[in-house]
């Protein structure tokens, strides 16, 4: 399967914000919410985003390609997917949140980063739809 790859560097990206987490909750000495620290609710929100839309994304893709959805628009959708999450991870976790309002006009890294994750879970829901399969 197509997607296969995609999945595995997901779930490294999960394995490494789910570690840079816990951590912050070692160094801080907090076990349970984020205690009005606003870097561990940032941190605590891209991996919670990330569940959130990685888990529907990765089920459409491969419902779409098992039901034959052409391997380039596979791959498109997973790739779009990837980048999406890394993007909007990296925008949480290494950005000041003033830094994450605009990069001399151009779009941030958060906002590019949910667009490439939607993108793709529109796409593929609309090939399924349209499909019938």
């Amino acid at each position: 399967m197509i997607v296969t790859p995609y999945a595995a560097i997901l779930a490294l990206i999960f394995v490494y914000i789910t570690f840079n987490v816990g951590l912050h909750r070692v160094i801080h000495k907090v076990s349970l919410g984020s205690q009005n620290d606003d870097i561990l609710l940032r941190k605590v929100r891209a991996q919670g985003n990330f569940v959130e839309t990685v888990s529907v994304a990765l089920i459409l893709i491969t419902i779409a390609e098992l039901s034959g959805l052409n391997n380039d628009m596979v791959s498109l959708a997973a790739v779009s997917l990837v980048l999406g999450r890394m993007f909007h991870a990296f925008s949480l976790l290494c950005c000041e949140p003033r830094e994450m309002l605009s990069i001399k006009g151009f779009p941030t890294f958060r906002v590019l980063g949910m667009l490439l994750t939607l993108l793709p879970i529109l796409g593929v829901s609309i090939f399924l739809l349209v499909s019938g399969t």
